[in-house]
């Protein structure tokens, strides 16, 4: 593990102190891109991390190194769970040719206000001043990013975290501590480390200064009140490019990739856009279909109504994830069936789907109240659904998991 040459970064409230998750490295190059698009398009900056899942030989412990990001389009009125499904699509065919890796996903810290409902994945009162996930954006790294292992990433202005469900219960709300893995040149003549991290809700285990030449120092006096925020800068109104960030200089087995990579990595791009295009064509209005909730409020809900969620609300949630599964699981089918994904990842879609089936039933069956005549339409159609799912997956001769 890259520990020598890495800052260690640690949340200075609400932290997941002593979650056993994998250790968390982040290029600065991963950083330096997500904090420039975010800078250029705000809240609604979204995007895909790329990288690998290790094992260190002296100690035999797991790590997620971030390498590279893959940015997406900001969209009106995207939500979390549309913004990464049409991700989770783009990121397949690129991921296939250049044999990089999915590791997580990135937002704009506000984008939440846009996703019919910005309280946090859990059940107690979140702290307002605390960065985490909404509701939809944990339903949806849930169904589209499976392992414990994978990350998310929020990144506002000047504070920001870093989420992995390893961190436990109540995982959306408590951010991680993680290594920023520092350039040789972000090393200046005189030993100070430049950072590309500006978040002052994380400390260092060391004095770094950010690219503004300010220091920061270890730990910061407990009497100072923090510092304002940086004005907010301007979104750029040209509109942004649909391109990977390059990878920055790697460590370990990235550390020196053949001039022939970076071109399989280009031809990827330009073949998994035109996949994302024909698919939109053909099937990206029934997964909005598919995610809407017949009840779905667009205002925001405050944390007591989560915590004594009435069991319709409760119902419509699991509706939604298990609706988002089967999203999901379609567009898997799609590429299974164009040869783009093979049988394993596909068995994952039909587990949760069944997984996401089972809670929908066992709300269902909690709730027990008479269903309205939407709720009871819904609850027809994903039945069908559910079953077309299994149905897909019997024709593709696939070993059921």
């Amino acid at each position: 593990m890259p520990v020598a040459a890495s800052i260690h970064w640690q949340p200075i409230h609400g932290g997941a102190a002593g979650a056993a998750s994998p250790f968390i490295f982040i290029t600065q190059a991963a950083l330096a891109a997500v904090r420039d698009h975010c800078a250029a398009s705000g809240a609604a900056c979204s995007g895909l991390l790329t990288g690998g899942l290790f094992r260190s030989s002296d100690t035999g412990e797991l790590y997620v190194l971030v390498g590279s990001t893959i940015r997406l389009p900001a969209s009106p009125g995207d939500t979390a769970k549309s913004a990464l499904v049409q991700g989770w699509v783009v990121a397949q065919d690129v991921l296939r040719m250049t044999a990089e890796r999915l590791v997580g996903w990135y937002r704009g810290e506000e984008n939440e206000e846009n996703d019919g409902g910005g309280e946090a994945g859990g059940s107690e009162e979140s702290d307002p001043d605390e960065v985490s996930l909404s509701l939809a954006e944990t339903q949806a790294h849930a169904a589209l990013f499976p392992q414990l292992w994978q990350l998310a990433l929020k990144a506002g202005p000047r504070r920001g975290g870093v989420f992995s469900p390893a961190a436990g219960g109540l995982w959306a709300r408590r951010s991680l501590p993680f290594y920023e893995v520092v350039d040789p040149s972000a090393v200046g003549a005189d030993g100070n480390t430049v950072s590309s991290l500006q978040w002052d809700n994380y400390r260092a285990d060391q004095s770094v200064a950010t690219s503004g030449s300010t220091v920061r120092e270890t730990v910061p006096p407990p009497a100072v009140a923090a510092a304002a925020p940086a004005p907010r800068v301007t979104p750029r109104k040209s509109p942004l490019v649909l391109l990977p960030d390059q990878f920055g200089d790697g460590i370990g087995a990235d550390r020196r990739k053949p001039s022939h990579f970076f071109g399989a990595r280009r031809a990827a791009q330009v073949a998994a856009y035109a996949a994302v295009g024909l698919l939109a064509l053909a099937g990206l209005f029934r997964l909005y279909s598919a995610l809407a909730s017949p009840t779905s409020s667009p205002t925001r809900a405050s944390a007591v109504e989560a915590v004594v969620a009435s069991p319709e609300a409760r119902l419509d949630r699991a509706a939604d994830t298990l609706a988002l599964a089967i999203a999901a699981f379609d567009l898997r089918a799609r590429l299974f069936a164009s040869r783009q994904m093979e049988c394993p990842e596909l068995a994952r879609g039909l587990v949760l789907v069944e997984e996401r089936w089972t809670t929908y039933n066992a709300v269902r069956k909690d709730a027990s109240t008479a269903l309205d005549s939407a709720r009871t339409a819904r609850d027809r159609n994903l039945y069908a659904d559910a079953d077309a799912v299994e149905r897909r997956f019997e024709r593709s001769r696939c070993p059921r998991p």
